[in-house]
């Protein structure tokens, strides 16, 4: 979130949300509930939806429709797709509870702060107010449910400030096949740390981490070039994924990278070492981060992909891909693969 530092509205809304997250997992533990998870993506999943509400609705709904301003979705299920692009990283969820504090009025701004607002006054508005919505929840079936649900696994909590009243929207997820928590970080509030300290002890359900190390986005990123391979009925070798992961064997010549790949698959690759050829390749790449976020990578792999015959025509392959930033802030993509075709 660029600019949250100089941006007095935003930083309210982000203690208002970790305010709610302390509050929502005090309430499951004094019920004996497993705690629940911080998810950004379901924190702007949540915030599209009440920005949607703000500007558009007289009345709470869960539908949204395409031709009204803001829309990022029909369903809940649909908004979270939207802000992970389409990448079905949710296979669990579209939970979605929301209130209002006071009567809607669509087409309202988003409340002016005055310039002159403390600190101290921030943190005692945004603890008031999660506090507020907390209980408006808490005491009705229906949301207390979700909130109470055993089997969720993350959530993220918006609640935005309009002109004339604050609107909250939930996001809920469900055990998912792998996951890396987010945490809730506060980082404008550097001289004020004390002022926030966590006062519920986590203790959510178990996840696995999505494999190989990678984060969510290299995973997506990833996968979507392993999912290219696998159209053309290219198959993964994890002899090959192991050579790629080893220290600058991309640099060694064919014959040499046969004997490496025999002594990984212990002499059972053989066959593969006097049938095919070995061909391996890199691609680097760079990109800003909101576009590294939106998954321009994506698009960059398969154009390389389509324009790489020793990939398109390869029966087998294996790969890795490393993400960094440089000084610039830019995020640096590198995919190393090993490919298998046949020998002519």
């Amino acid at each position: 979130m660029r600019g949250i530092k100089n941006d007095k509205l935003l930083q309210l809304e982000r203690l208002t949300a970790f305010e709610f997250h302390q509050l929502i997992n005090i309430y499951r533990q004094s019920k004996k509930l497993k705690t629940i998870y911080w998810d950004d993506k379901l924190w702007l999943a949540a915030r599209n939806h009440s920005i949607y509400l703000i500007q558009n609705c007289k009345n709470l709904t869960h539908v949204e429709t395409s031709s009204k301003p803001y829309f990022t979705g029909k369903e809940p299920s649909d908004r979270m797709n939207y802000v992970t692009y389409g990448s079905q990283e949710y296979a669990f969820g579209g939970f979605e509870n929301c209130a209002v504090s006071a009567e809607m009025l669509p087409r309202t701004a988003i409340k002016l702060l005055p310039e002159e607002l403390s600190w101290q006054e921030m943190v005692s508005f945004s603890r008031s107010t999660a506090n507020e919505m907390f209980e408006l929840w808490k005491h009705s079936p229906g949301h207390n449910s979700n909130m109470l649900e055993s089997e969720h696994l993350a959530h993220g909590t918006s609640i935005v400030f309009g002109e004339h009243a604050q609107y909250t929207t939930s996001v809920f997820t469900q055990k998912q096949e792998f996951y890396s928590p987010d945490s809730l970080v506060l980082s404008f509030h550097d001289n004020w740390r004390n002022e926030f300290p966590e006062r519920f002890t986590p203790k959510g359900h178990p996840f696995k981490e999505y494999p190989g190390g990678m984060g969510r986005g290299e995973y997506k990123i990833f996968q979507s070039f392993a999912s290219l391979l696998q159209s053309r009925s290219c198959v993964p070798d994890k002899h090959l994924y192991e050579l790629t992961k080893s220290e600058n064997v991309l640099k060694l010549n064919g014959r040499q990278l046969k004997n490496k790949y025999l002594k990984y698959s212990n002499f059972s690759g053989f066959f593969k070492a006097m049938k095919y050829e070995f061909i391996p390749l890199v691609y680097s790449g760079s990109c800003s981060e909101e576009e590294f976020f939106t998954l321009k990578p994506v698009q960059a792999l398969s154009d390389y992909f389509y324009v790489t015959p020793s990939l398109y025509s390869a029966l087998y392959w294996g790969g890795n891909l490393e993400i960094q930033r440089n000084a610039d802030g830019e995020i640096c993509f590198t995919l190393e693969t090993i490919s298998l075709i046949p020998k002519k």
